[in-house]
């Protein structure tokens, strides 16, 4: 009853120097390179390296399970599918359900 939506967007570099996407991948590359070294600092730097694609999702303030299994689905076909990384801002890098890397 009146639940908000969830928000996604899909970003593509298209091979362009100046997309959104490699503005974000260049900012997470920052943070990320900022880290003590570390086996997963280097898995992640290379995975934002070969990054051609963002999908950007955000959650509303009335979030509930139902929400939470949904975006799960469309984060797990990126996973799984595509090879992709999970970041959750706040929280850090994940692989799968595994936080490989903390922010």
């Amino acid at each position: 009853m009146g639940k908000s939506s969830v928000w996604i967007e899909i970003d593509d570099d298209a091979d362009d120097e100046d997309s959104l996407v490699r503005q974000e991948v260049a900012q997470f590359e920052q943070e990320v390179s900022k880290k003590a070294a570390s086996m997963n600092r280097g898995k992640v730097l290379a995975h934002l390296a070969n990054t051609c694609c963002i999908v950007a999702i955000e959650t509303p303030f009335d979030f509930d399970e139902y929400g939470a299994e949904v975006v799960s689905s469309i984060l797990g076909y990126f996973i799984e599918h595509c090879g992709g990384l999970v970041q959750a801002d706040g929280y850090g890098f994940y692989e799968g359900e595994d936080l490989i890397l903390e922010e």
